[in-house]
């Protein structure tokens, strides 16, 4: 702002430079854009939504967890894998009759997870409102069922029951079933997971797996997403009941077993069930004591009254920002919206937009306030669908335009 004034008032300053007399009447026309920044909006959230930091409690010797980036190619959309290996099924104890379907027996599979710990850090980078409006999209479960030796043909039907059950709670809160006694099962091993280091926008990621796992490859597969959005507030154990009945014509050599395997994608996508304002100003006050800085920098209000006729031949107030990445990335109607209670203010642009038009009266109501630190919020419909990204974070710089274009009577 200093600048900005002194940028103004430098007509004066050439008169005493070169020890001219200002007549009794002066006028000076103005014609100059001025531009200084205002500031950063700049935070890194990519360490609170690691795999293992986000879903360290899945992990067990039979269970692991995964940052999820399938062919190295949507950087806009984090995911997760979880796989589960199911005890293999025992054939060799079963009598197996030419032709005709006998019931498997294989115990429930349980995995402790706490869905609400994912809601909870949502919650905590995003704000609660969008923790309480957002649901997945879809939560792929994929089913492999490996095709056992010791048959010259055979075949498995069933389905499988995923049951969430709350901690210290018997009860199931929410259940799904994929598949029926008569849907056929064919056979697919799980795939074998390609582990490796990638390279995203500069920052290199350690244990990624980028095997495109595709449902058209798999044994059995739904959409689990109720659970997950049934259970925000909920810390428990997903339950896998499986009811398998396995045919089978033997050539004459041992039986061996059926495996089993089950992999869960969490792709952070969201479907938004109401409106949602993101504050990317508290998004970058977190962690920091700067909360009630000045935007301008200064440590006081602006007196106008001494420069009102300087501030009078603004023509135009612009606002620039220029956004390298931030937290949310959707196709919907989002903008941003730039609010100030006092003085009043609230501006909507869209994401597409870079620059915000400030009236003369505004921009000097805002030097009439200090501190003046107005929000910026991300503003979000309902319905939207949305995803966060890999390196989730903000970054954005915001500077301030003035064009003038009058006269200043600097003597009368």
């Amino acid at each position: 702002m200093k600048r900005t004034v002194a940028g103004i008032a430098a007509i004066l300053l050439l008169f005493s430079a070169c020890n001219f007399s200002i007549p009794e009447k002066v006028s000076v026309k103005t014609n100059a854009n001025y531009n200084y920044s205002i500031g950063n909006i700049s935070q890194d959230f990519s360490e609170t939504f690691q795999a293992k930091k986000l879903f360290g409690n899945l992990e067990t010797k039979a269970n692991k967890i995964y940052d999820y980036f399938p062919g190295q190619e949507d950087a806009k959309l984090q995911q997760y894998l979880l796989t589960i290996k199911i005890p293999d099924v025992d054939l060799p104890q079963y009598t197996i009759p030419a032709g005709i379907p006998v019931d498997l027996t294989i115990p429930p599979v349980t995995v402790d997870f706490d869905i609400s710990s994912i809601f909870a850090s949502i919650d905590d980078v995003l704000g609660a409102a969008f923790a309480t409006n957002a649901g997945f999209c879809e939560i792929p479960l994929y089913i492999y069922c490996s095709e056992p030796s010791g048959f010259s043909s055979s075949e498995v039907k069933g389905s499988v029951t995923i049951k969430y059950k709350v901690a210290n709670n018997s009860s199931t809160s929410t259940e799904v079933k994929i598949g029926d006694e008569t849907t056929l099962m064919p056979y697919f091993s799980a795939p074998q997971l390609n582990i490796t280091d990638v390279v995203v926008d500069g920052v290199t990621e350690k244990d990624v797996v980028d095997t495109v796992l595709k449902p058209g490859e798999t044994s059995l597969n739904g959409d689990i997403n109720s659970i997950l959005n049934g259970n925000k507030n909920n810390n428990g154990k997903i339950e896998l009941e499986f009811n398998l009945k396995f045919s089978g014509i033997t050539n004459g050599e041992p039986f061996g077993k059926l495996g089993l395997n089950a992999f869960i994608i969490i792709p952070l996508k969201f479907k938004m069930d109401g409106i949602v304002d993101i504050s990317l100003t508290n998004l970058a006050k977190k962690d920091s004591d700067k909360g009630n800085e000045d935007v301008f920098n200064r440590s006081k209000a602006t007196d106008t009254s001494d420069i009102k006729k300087y501030l009078d031949v603004i023509e135009k107030i612009e606002i620039n920002y220029k956004a390298k990445k931030n937290p949310i990335v959707t196709d919907s109607n989002t903008c941003y919206v730039v609010k100030s209670t006092v003085p009043y203010i609230s501006k909507k642009l869209d994401v597409n937009e870079d620059s915000l038009r400030l009236t003369n009266e505004e921009f000097q109501d805002m030097l009439n306030v200090y501190p003046f630190n107005p929000e910026l919020n991300i503003n979000i419909p309902s319905d939207s669908i949305l995803s966060l990204p890999r390196h989730l974070g903000i970054d954005m710089n915001m500077n301030i335009s003035l064009y003038t274009n009058g006269v200043i009577n600097i003597k009368e």
